[in-house]
Parts: structure tokens; C-alpha cells; sequence
């Protein structure tokens, strides 16, 4: 469960999870700090961050090491009727070309982008 928390800072707000505390704001321009990420970055970062740990998890389990590499994620929402996740997967260091295209593959893997996949609802608890 993740608790969001507003801050006495304007737009300022602490998320918390079970072992962890980040802050969210909106960007000056909008009357925040900036001493936060967006709410849409969040999104992002949910996205890059499992996609990266599927392949950290998949080296761990076939027992390779894997180069530095970034995952990129940019939310499009210039279309109104639809969503894009874009992404990019950059490799920082050596890698053969069939095992990164087949890690590229395993992105798609990625538990957080098959729950952004499905039909998505609301429910007030």
C-alpha cells in the first residue's frame, strides 16, 4: 500500500510505502518547488524501474553479468483519447547484438507494463 501525504510546502507531497519515503511536487511553473517528481514522472519511473529490474532479474537468473544500461520512459498524452508509453532501452557498455535484442524482448515482460496493458477502473474503498 502506498500513502500520499500532503506537506505543509505548496503541491509538496510525502508517498510512502511499506520500507520507503519520496516526494512528489509540481514544477514551479505550476505553482510548486520542483523539489519533486510530477505525478506523471512517477508513472514513468514505476514503468522504467520494473522494466530495468526484469533485466537485472533475468541475468541474475541465467547467471550473466549485464552491462550498465538505462531504461527510458516518456509518457505521450498528446493524443486525448489515448495514452503512449514510449520507451528506449540504452545499453552503456558491450553487449553481443542477439542477447540485447533478446533482452529488449523481455521488456515487454515487465509486471508493471502487463498491469497498464489491461482494462483499467477506479473503486473508492
Amino acid at each position: 500500500m502506498i500513502t500520499a501525504k500532503a506537506l505543509p510546502a505548496n503541491y509538496q507531497i510525502a508517498i510512502t510505502g511499506p520500507t520507503s519515503r519520496i516526494i512528489a511536487d509540481a514544477p514551479v511553473a505550476k505553482g510548486g518547488a520542483g523539489a519533486g517528481l510530477r505525478p506523471h514522472e512517477l508513472l514513468e519511473a514505476a514503468l522504467a524501474s520494473c522494466m530495468a529490474i526484469t533485466l537485472r532479474m533475468y541475468a541474475d537468473k541465467h547467471n550473466f553479468v549485464l552491462p550498465e544500461f538505462e531504461v527510458t520512459i516518456t509518457v505521450n498524452r498528446d493524443q486525448p483519447e489515448r495514452t503512449i508509453f514510449e520507451y528506449a532501452l540504452a545499453w552503456l557498455g558491450p553487449i553481443e547484438p542477439e542477447r540485447a535484442e533478446r533482452l529488449a524482448q523481455l521488456l515487454e515482460r515487465c509486471a508493471v507494463r502487463k498491469t497498464l496493458e489491461q482494462e483499467i477502473s477506479f473503486q473508492k474503498v
